[in-house]
């Protein structure tokens, strides 16, 4: 039996967990996109664009979109009382999804999850969950989330590197793209709430924020990988999201309302299958770099 006491309940490694079905709607996918700031035409209903040189052949759908009813899977297994996570605590550390094909308005969706490792650090506990979508034809998308909840008292310092892509890229590397710029609204995490289904107050309420030991309310993480995908979709692929097939990253520092981020991409050569891979550099206006690890596989 587990000894009941401080930390996650690590007897729940391996847990299995099903989601509802999730049909996606136009509407849906939409919301989505306009909660992310996201003008390719490629999301908007009916999908009308051909004198913007993009070829109409139906509405698409953001890659990250996925994201969505994997969250409401994700919620269950945090709330689960029996693995005792501090909610209060929580913060999104890692995301890896992997495109096995485009999300289809009008379609179905099943989440899958399954608990894959509770990791001690000296900062907290991270627990590992990996996840699938599947569709009528079968798996459509991978992830695997990295969920961190905080000790009362973190350890100062951060083990963010000066250069973030530089375990990916080769110093004498130039930039592929080095001027794109993000901004996150003041008011833009309530939106983007309610389109990706992330509720956590402590990015719509100041005082939750703070109560929690954060200087007020921060970005979601999500929100900002959706920032990536739109920069390396919109610059490097054509504006076809159908080419993104991996995007994966490490939430190294919160990003606050009102911040502009600058995004500069690099060739990373290509993966064992060949696709092109893109690493991805997101600072803030201060200067420092927000996400580490992070890269893109591309299909030419």
């Amino acid at each position: 039996m587990e000894e009941q006491g401080g930390g996650m309940n690590r007897a729940l490694v391996g847990r299995r967990y099903e989601g509802e079905p999730m049909a996606i709607t136009p509407e849906q996918v939409e919301a989505y996109a306009d909660a992310t700031e996201d003008r390719n035409p490629h999301y908007r209903l009916g999908h009308a664009v051909a004198t913007q040189g993009v070829s109409s052949d139906g509405q698409r759908v953001p890659p990250l979109f996925g994201a969505y009813p994997l969250h409401r899977l994700a919620e269950r297994v945090i709330l689960d009382p029996e693995l005792r996570m501090d909610v209060f605590r929580l913060v999104h550390g890692e995301q890896d999804m992997t495109f096995l094909r485009s999300l289809r308005p009008g379609e179905t969706l099943h989440p899958r999850a399954q608990l894959r490792s509770i990791e001690a650090k000296v900062s907290g506990e991270v627990a590992v969950l990996e996840q699938e979508l599947h569709a009528a034809d079968g798996c459509v998308l991978r992830a695997v989330s990295h969920y961190f909840v905080r000790a009362p008292r973190p350890a100062p310092g951060s083990d963010v590197p000066a250069r973030p892509h530089a375990d990916l890229v080769p110093a004498s590397r130039g930039p592929l793209l080095g001027e794109a710029w993000c901004t996150l609204a003041p008011e833009a995490s309530a939106a983007f709430a309610d389109a990706s289904g992330d509720h956590n107050p402590i990015h719509t309420d100041d005082e939750i924020a703070r109560a929690v030991g954060l200087p007020g309310r921060i970005g979601h993480g999500m929100h900002t990988m959706a920032f990536a995908q739109r920069v390396v979709i919109d610059t490097l692929l054509g504006g076809d999201p159908r080419r993104l097939l991996r995007l994966a990253l490490r939430f190294a520092r919160p990003v606050f309302p009102g911040d502009t981020l600058h995004f500069t991409l690099w060739d990373a050569g290509t993966t064992e299958e060949g696709a092109s891979r893109v690493a991805i550099e997101v600072s803030d206006p201060r200067g420092q770099a927000v996400v580490s690890k992070a890269w893109a596989a591309c299909r030419a």
